[in-house]
């Protein structure tokens, strides 16, 4: 290869250094999704816990109606 041809450290050194920026950039984005999926996910399993402990709560309840009013009726 001759030296004319050769476009020098610098520009190779350069042109690495900005594919090495834009891969980093690239899975920041990503890391950045999945921040947000993990967050609502979060949310989402208080949300479904919380509307699963009233339920138990009713449930538990109602039970304890069903056997009050059997043994009141003997």
């Amino acid at each position: 290869m001759s030296d004319d041809k050769f476009p020098g450290y610098e520009v190779i050194n350069s042109g690495c250094l900005q594919r090495i920026a834009e891969a980093t950039e690239a899975m920041a984005k990503t890391h950045v999704q999945l921040q947000n999926d993990y967050n609502y996910m979060r949310e989402s399993r208080d949300r479904y816990r919380t509307l699963y402990e009233k339920e138990a709560k009713r449930s538990a309840a109602f039970k304890g109606l069903v056997k009050r009013y059997k043994a009141n009726k003997k």
